[in-house]
């Protein structure tokens, strides 16, 4: 198989994948909030968005190309579960592991503080 056909391959397998009785979408979702913290997940799309073209020759890619197909894939397949969880209406408040939780937790702590912040910070007048 030509090796551009086979990235596709996994794509759709991640679809296929939901049909196999052993499949889970908790464990889905929660290897992939264990996998990728929520900054990793910011890089990701960041590089994923930014335009090869409009790049500097001499700059390097922050992130290589296998590692942002095999985000991109598990991105996909996470999606995929969560749409399976929401069909099959399962409770999702068990999906993240204790250490996995207190992590997020933290992100969230964090981002709410710079979120206070900026909120409590003098505004620009608009008027001029």
């Amino acid at each position: 198989m030509n090796p551009n056909y086979s990235k596709f391959l996994s794509f759709d397998l991640a679809l296929y994948e939901i049909h196999d009785d052993g499949y889970d979408p908790l464990r889905t979702i929660g290897t992939f909030w264990s996998k990728y913290p929520m900054h990793t997940i910011c890089d990701y799309l960041i590089e994923l968005q930014t335009d090869l073209k409009l790049r500097s020759p001499n700059a390097e890619q922050k992130i290589d190309d296998e590692q942002l197909y095999a985000f991109s894939t598990d991105l996909y397949r996470v999606l995929v579960a969560y749409l399976i969880a929401h069909y099959k209406e399962i409770d999702l408040s068990k999906i993240l592991s204790s250490p996995v939780r207190a992590i997020v937790k933290e992100e969230l702590e964090t981002s709410k503080k710079v979120y206070d912040f900026f909120q409590n910070s003098p505004q620009i007048d608009k008027s001029t």
